[in-house]
C-alpha cells in the first residue's frame, strides 16, 4: 500500500491555506510540503495521520534554528507559528500560559506595561515559546533565574503516536505526577511537539547596567571574574571575553547587573573596585559577539581550560567564557575551516573534561559529534531509545537529527 502524497492528506486537515512547499535546507530539491495548523486540534490530527502514514515530521517555529536532515522516506515541514495565542496572563500569581508559537518578542510585548517579563534571553528575539523549550534556549538570564526548564511550569505535548500528554499545571506550587516539562525541555523535538506551555514570569527590573572591564592577560580576566562571581551574586552575566583578532588578542570581563536601582548601584561600585574602571555597553553587547560556531559545556571550574583549547582555533572570533554556567562559546562572522585534524586535535583537549561540543552553525554538527566528541554514550543511548520506543514508536519526528537514533 502506497503512502498518500503529504501535501493532499494535509490539506484535508488545515485546507489549502495552511500547506505550501518550502526551499529550505537540503530537502528543498524534494519540494518538502510545508503545513501551517491553525490550531492545536488540527497539530494534532496532522501528527496522528503523519504516525498513521509514517510521513516524517520536521518542525519549525521560527526558524532561527531550523535544523532538516537528508531523510529518504515521505517528509514534512511542520510549521508552529500559526498556534500564537495567549492562553491566561495571571498577573497576581507571575503565570504566564500561551500556544507555542507565540514569539518571545511578542510575549514580552504583552507583558512589558504590566511591569513584567519571561527570564528568557535566546540569541533569537523571534524565537517561538515552544522551540526555546525544545532547544531549552535560556540565554544570559540563565545565571539569575535559572535554567529554561526552571521556567516552565506546565506544557501540552502531542506525541509521535497522537497521545496528547499535560504535565504541571498552571501555578507555581505544583506537585502532582511526573514532571515531564523538564523531560521535553531541550529534547529538540525528538518525541513531540509543544503545543501550549505556562512559565513563571519575573519583575522586569529598575535598572540594568552591561559592562566590559579589560584585564592584562587571560589568567587575569579569569580571576577578576571568578572574583565577581563569589562576591556578586545577583549578577546577570559574568563572563571572560576574548577577542582574538589579527592586530591581537584582547582580554576582558563582561558584567551585567541588574535590579533594584539602590541594589544595582551598590553592586556596581563593589564591581569596579574589584574589576576597574569600566566601559559601559549596550544590552545588545551580550550577544554581539557573532554567530556562534563552536559552543562547550563543562563545569563552571573548567571554564578556562576549556577557553584556551579554543583559543587555539578562535582566529578572526571572539570567544565568550561564562564563568558562572560553564558555557563557552566561539563566535565568527564566518565558520572557521574545521578540518579533521582539527577536530581530532580539539576533541583530544576537550576530552579530560567530559564536555558537551556542538557547532551550531554547521551542516556537519551532528556527525563531527558522533566521529569525535560522543555526543551521547551507550548506556543514555539506549535509554534514550527506549523513550523515542515509548513517545515516538514510528520515530517520525526529526529523523537523522539525533545522535542516538
Amino acid at each position: 500500500m502506497s503512502t498518500p502524497d503529504p501535501t493532499t492528506l494535509f490539506t484535508s486537515i488545515v485546507g489549502s491555506a495552511g500547506v505550501s512547499h518550502t526551499d529550505a535546507g537540503p530537502l528543498a530539491q524534494r519540494h518538502m510540503t510545508e503545513v501551517t495548523p491553525a490550531s492545536r486540534a488540527e497539530c494534532v490530527e496532522i501528527v496522528r495521520a503523519a504516525h498513521r502514514e509514517r510521513i516524517a515530521l520536521f518542525v519549525r517555529g521560527s526558524g532561527s534554528e531550523l535544523r532538516l536532515s537528508e531523510y529518504a522516506s515521505p517528509a514534512a515541514l511542520l510549521c508552529t507559528t500559526r498556534l500564537d495565542q495567549v492562553i491566561e496572563h495571571a498577573e497576581g500569581d507571575l503565570t504566564f500560559s500561551a500556544e507555542a508559537g507565540l514569539s518571545l518578542n511578542a510575549a514580552q510585548a504583552l507583558l512589558r506595561p504590566h511591569g513584567q517579563r519571561l527570564a528568557l534571553a535566546p540569541r533569537a528575539p523571534s524565537a517561538t515559546l515552544g522551540g526555546i523549550m525544545a532547544r531549552a534556549a535560556d540565554g544570559w538570564t540563565r545565571k539569575s533565574c535559572g535554567l529554561v526548564r526552571d521556567q516552565i511550569l506546565g506544557c501540552e505535548v502531542v506525541l509521535g503516536d497522537g497521545r496528547v500528554v499535560h504535565s504541571g499545571g498552571r501555578v507555581v506550587k505544583n506537585v502532582s505526577g511526573f514532571d515531564l516539562c523538564r523531560l521535553f525541555t531541550g529534547a529538540r523535538g525528538a518525541w513531540g511537539v509543544v503545543l501550549s506551555l505556562t512559565l513563571r514570569l519575573r519583575a522586569v527590573p529598575q535598572q540594568r547596567r552591561v559592562s566590559l572591564h579589560a584585564a592584562s592577560d587571560l589568567a587575569a580576566a579569569f580571576a577578576t571574574a571568578h572574583a565577581l562571581n563569589a562576591s556578586l551574586p545577583d549578577a546577570e552575566v559574568v563572563r571572560v571575553r576574548v577577542v582574538n583578532a589579527a592586530h591581537g588578542t584582547t582580554y576582558a570581563v563582561l558584567l551585567s547587573l541588574a535590579g533594584p536601582a539602590a541594589r544595582v548601584e551598590e553592586a556596581v561600585a563593589s564591581a569596579d573596585d574589584l574589576a576597574g574602571s569600566a566601559t559601559e555597553l549596550a544590552l545588545a553587547a551580550l550577544h554581539d559577539g557573532g554567530t556562534p560556531q563552536c559552543v562547550v559545556e563543562v563545569l563552571p571550574a573548567d571554564t578556562a581550560a576549556a577557553t584556551r583549547a579554543l583559543l587555539a582555533y578562535g582566529a578572526g572570533g571572539v570567544i565568550d567564557a561564562d564563568v558562572a554556567t560553564g558555557t563557552v562559546e566561539f563566535m565568527a562572522p564566518r565558520a572557521p575551516e574545521w578540518d579533521p585534524t582539527a577536530l581530532s586535535a580539539l576533541a583530544h583537549e576537550l576530552r579530560g573534561l567530559e564536555p558537551l561540543v556542538s557547532f551550531p552553525a554547521h551542516p556537519e554538527s551532528l556527525r563531527w559529534q558522533r566521529a569525535e566528541f560522543g555526543a551521547v554514550d551507550a548506556a543514555n543511548a539506549a535509554l534514550l531509545r527506549r523513550l523515542a520506543q515509548r513517545f515516538d514508536p514510528r520515530g517520525i519526528f526529526e529523523p537523522g537529527l539525533h545522535s542516538w537514533k
